[in-house]
Order: C-alpha cells, then sequence, then structure tokens
C-alpha cells in the first residue's frame, strides 16, 4: 500500500492525467470520424497510447515496430483476442514471439481477423532487428495479408514491408519512430494498402511511472495522437490509462504480473458502437 501511495504521489502530472481520463466518458468527447478508425491490434498497446516505446522489447510491441525485436530481454511470447465494440463478426485473435541475440533479433507475428462467414483477414509478419550501438536499434519486417469475403470465395494476397527505429537518448527515455504498408506487390484488385507513419515516445519517472505517448499518421491524412501513462502499484499490478484525440477515445487497463508472465485486460470506450474488450498473456525472459 506504500507502495501504491508513493507512485501517485510522487508525480502530480500522472495524478492529474488519471483524473482526466476517469472524467471523459464516451457522452462527454466530440464525434469520431469514422466507425472503426484508430483500433489497434494489441491491447496492452492500446492501454499506453498505442506507444511501442511503453513497452520496450516486448513481444506486444513488435506489432508495432520491428526493431523491437532486439531490445529487452533474451525472449518474448505473447497471444491476444478481442471483439472490437461487441460485435460478433469483429474479432482478432493474434500471437506473436521474439527472440534477440547479442546485436540481433527476429520476430514473427500471426492474427487473424473477422469470422468466416463474413469476412476474414489473415496477416503473418515476419521481422529481424539489429542493434549496432546500446542506444539504437533498426528493423525490418515483410507482411503477408490475405483476404477472403466468403468461406468459398478465393483468396487475395498481398505484401507489404515496414521499418522501424528505436532510440535511447537518455538512460529513461524511448523513442520510437515506423513506417508502414511499403507496398511489395499489389495482388488486390482495387485495393492499395494504406501507408502509415508513426513516432512514440516514453519516459521513465519516479515511483515506477512511465508517461507516454505516440502521433500516428495514415495515408488519408488523417493524424492519430494518444497519451497514455503506466502506474507500478505494486509488484505484480500496473494501471494504465490512455486518451485519443482524433477519433477521441479513451482506454483503461489493467496488468498482472507474476514471475515474468502477465495478464493485460484493456477496455477502449467508443461514443456510438460500445466499447472494445482486449484480454493478452505475455512471457518475457
Amino acid at each position: 500500500m506504500s507502495r501504491m501511495i508513493d507512485s501517485i504521489y510522487s508525480c502530480p502530472v500522472s495524478l492529474f492525467a488519471v483524473l482526466i481520463t476517469l472524467l471523459l466518458t464516451p457522452q462527454s468527447l466530440p464525434a469520431q470520424s469514422g466507425a472503426f478508425g484508430g483500433v489497434f491490434d494489441a491491447g496492452a498497446l492500446v492501454a499506453v497510447g498505442n506507444s511501442d516505446a511503453a513497452r520496450p522489447g516486448q513481444a506486444v510491441a513488435i506489432l508495432n515496430n520491428p526493431a523491437q525485436v532486439v531490445i529487452g530481454g533474451k525472449w518474448s511470447a505473447a497471444a491476444g483476442y478481442h471483439r472490437l465494440y461487441e460485435l460478433e463478426y469483429l474479432q482478432r485473435s493474434w500471437g506473436a514471439a521474439k527472440f534477440r541475440g547479442d546485436r540481433w533479433g527476429v520476430g514473427l507475428s500471426v492474427s487473424r481477423f473477422g469470422k468466416e462467414e463474413f469476412y476474414t483477414e489473415t496477416e503473418t509478419a515476419m521481422a529481424i532487428g539489429v542493434r549496432p550501438c546500446d542506444r539504437f536499434a533498426f528493423g525490418v519486417e515483410v507482411k503477408n495479408l490475405r483476404l477472403a469475403y466468403t468461406p468459398d470465395a478465393p483468396n487475395y494476397v498481398d505484401w507489404s514491408a515496414g521499418i522501424g527505429v528505436v532510440g535511447r537518448p537518455l538512460s529513461a527515455v524511448t523513442v520510437t519512430g515506423t513506417v508502414g504498408g511499403i507496398g511489395l506487390g499489389n495482388f488486390l484488385p482495387g485495393y492499395d494498402l494504406p501507408r502509415e507513419y508513426r513516432l512514440s515516445a516514453a519516459a521513465d519517472l519516479a515511483g515506477d511511472i512511465r508517461l507516454c505517448g505516440s502521433w500516428t499518421q495514415q495515408e488519408d491524412d488523417r493524424d492519430i495522437l494518444a497519451l497514455g501513462q503506466r502506474i507500478g502499484l505494486s509488484d505484480s499490478f500496473a494501471f494504465t490509462s490512455a486518451v485519443y484525440f482524433e477519433p477521441a477515445r479513451y482506454a483503461l487497463g489493467g496488468e498482472f504480473i507474476l514471475s515474468g508472465q502477465t495478464i493485460y485486460y484493456t477496455y477502449l470506450s467508443h461514443s456510438e458502437l460500445g466499447g472494445s474488450h482486449y484480454l493478452e498473456f505475455e512471457v518475457n525472459r
């Protein structure tokens, strides 16, 4: 209990952010642009403002940034499931794993979205990264995307690439950048993969507090800004929260930690369609 109190009161800015997050209900947020815009794959990232800088070297982070494969511990694996907006046909399940050597790392992720009766999207990504010095890492990834609109319809296939960097200008500060959706072969008739640019940052403060955020620019010229935080309330539990702008929504989450194993639960709001619930499990070594 004393650690919980010290963690909160050691940073008034963080306490203020918690209060703002809790007060921002879906009714008080402005209208959103687009039904599904700004919903991301992993709740562990959604809960910290979609900032992979806040999850350095974790398996969930390689979903956003291939350079994360060469950061952190020797290996990490994670899996998750969520249903968007409580709609049966908007389901996603995914798994990811990474292995790190001294100055290199590799990772693999697989995700499946949708439901066979309606539409399915299967994505497989392979990442490789190098770390030329202790404060900088670079990674590339190749993604294979398969779309099917009915169980009997043929699959449409596309390939894309992405690049990412991770830097630590200060021991307590991490910054990252990614470019995704670089087309390698357009095999989807009349469909172009959207290009996406993202910057994220995270800063560790006293009392096991991490402030973080991200800025995402999508090819349709929509910018998504997010601010988040993680507060370690004990050795086995952490509270996370984030606020998103354009489209506006909030996320609340909890982390249950035991011997390098973490269970994540995240709730993401939507003013019109209801909330999204994320449940994930991760092992870090």
